[in-house]
């Protein structure tokens, strides 16, 4: 092939590239008169929401009012007067939608084809009346473009139009679309301000109490804010707090379901005999929060006092599998090294103490002599590292004690630390006598070799 031939045939090439190009964009361009037009926009209000005076809803859904009652103020009055909260930012969209109403889709002209949007006989009514006597009277048909919207049209008129969802979403829905679906008590979202808080699961019955004005830290450096009180006694893991509850202050529901319900709703929604309960707050001034029974990847709950069955997701409800092993701290025996005297270790045959003079300097001595400040102080975090790792759930195969740590209390008590030699390179701890944790067989030579160090005035390590 010549250059010529080449030339000619990337000229052709080119032609027919453009050519396509040109057929495709025709193609894509909107049709006038199409069905379902082009996106514009129809303005069939324009006005200001404080001249939103009254909205009438009736659908399949049931019936409800909307009503002004002051300058940019409105409420519903079925969830009102049935003391059910109401969602202020709900009602003020509502209020804007129906201010500026527009439809986005010019469908038709006449009513020729009304059957084929649902128009010919609408299930779904509208009512805006507007401060200056103006009215809005809409009929809404069949789900417009799937469902995210609707065909609707003006009583009275010929025009059929189609809009989204959102500024029909409380002309078309349910007088639960208003429902407030926070159900905590609080307005602030930080954790920190949870007083106290109950909950009942298959595990048992659970208390916490807020103890952060304490400042309660460990030997090792944790920091507790919340105390367990029931079904054990023992300071919350900061870190299974922060994972599990962090969202107590904010708990929400994701739907409102059934308003005023029966006792036979309640029942069928496992309300009657709730799976859990939750109390948020103290004293007197606390809400009670009911779970029923699971419903897809949530479950139905109902908050004390509010006629309503909410639906709260799975993800919310953090609290229902909780086990007292869960919530407790992991340190097995950390005491804050101001409230001890001295520390022994025994191991292999031998007692080593170590007299503490002075917490604050991390003083210490051994056998009448002074040891290295910094040294003392990472053997003491050491001994208060151990963190329980597994449930010893076998206590006929718990051995011979390798290791032992007694704290000697300023206050005469003492805590006691055994690590018993366990199974699969396990050791089986027990603390005051009683065996409930394991750990790795790692943490018995990690003490014994700290305690070595520490006498021979190197750096100890409470890693392990």
């Amino acid at each position: 092939m010549n250059k010529r031939q080449k030339k000619t045939l990337l000229i052709l090439g080119g032609v027919v590239l453009l050519a396509a190009v040109l057929v495709c964009a025709l193609l894509l361009w909107p049709k006038e008169g199409d069905e379902e037009g082009s996106k514009i926009t129809i303005p069939l209000s324009q006005r200001t929401t404080d001249q939103v005076q009254k909205i009438t809803v009736e659908n399949g859904l049931g019936s409800y009012t909307f009503e002004r009652t002051g300058t940019e103020e409105w409420t519903v009055p079925l969830l009102r007067d049935s003391g059910v909260p109401i969602d202020r930012t709900d009602l003020t969209n509502c209020a804007r939608y129906a201010a500026e109403l527009s439809a986005e889709t010019l469908v038709a002209e006449d009513l020729e084809k009304a059957a084929e949007f649902g128009l010919d006989d609408p299930t779904a009514f509208a009512t805006i009346e507007y401060t200056d006597g103006g009215k809005l009277e809409l009929e809404f048909g069949d789900p417009y473009t799937g469902n995210n919207g609707y065909y609707f049209k003006l009583k009275g008129e010929n025009t059929i139009y189609g809009i989204s969802l959102a500024p029909v979403s409380f002309l078309t829905g349910s007088v639960l679309d208003f429902a407030d679906l926070y159900l905590s008590p609080f307005d602030d979202t930080s954790s920190d301000n949870v007083t106290s808080f109950r909950f009942t699961n298959k595990n048992g019955a659970f208390a916490v109490d807020n103890i952060g004005d304490q400042n309660v830290i460990d030997g090792y450096g944790t920091y507790y804010k919340y105390q367990m009180t029931s079904p054990v006694t023992a300071y919350v893991d900061p870190e299974y707090f922060h994972e599990t509850f962090a969202d107590l202050m904010r708990i929400q529901a994701s739907s409102a379901k059934i308003l005023n319900p029966t006792e036979g709703q309640l029942a069928d929604a496992g309300l009657d005999v709730p799976i859990s309960t939750i109390e948020l707050g103290e004293g007197e001034d606390f809400t009670r929060i009911l779970i029923g029974k699971k419903d897809g990847d949530g479950y139905y709950a109902v908050k004390e006092g509010i006629p309503v069955i909410y639906r709260i997701a799975d993800y919310v409800v953090t609290w229902l599998d909780c086990t007292p092993y869960q919530m407790s701290t992991k340190a097995l025996c950390a005491p804050s090294m101001d409230q001890v005297s001295a520390v022994e270790v025994a191991f292999d045959g031998e007692n080593y103490r170590f007299d503490i003079a002075d917490a604050a300097q991390n003083k210490a001595s051994y056998g009448g002599k002074e040891l290295n400040a910094a040294s003392f102080k990472d053997a003491y975090k050491l001994f208060c590292s151990l963190r329980s790792e597994y449930t010893a759930d076998a206590p006929d195969r718990i051995g011979e004690t390798e290791v032992q740590i007694t704290f000697h209390l300023k206050d005469g008590s003492t805590r006691r630390v055994e690590l018993c030699s366990y199974e699969n390179r396990r050791l089986a701890v027990r603390v005051d006598g009683s065996a409930q944790y394991a750990v790795r067989k790692a943490a018995g030579d990690a003490m014994k070799n700290g305690v070595k160090a520490l006498i021979a005035g190197e750096a100890v390590t409470a890693a392990y």
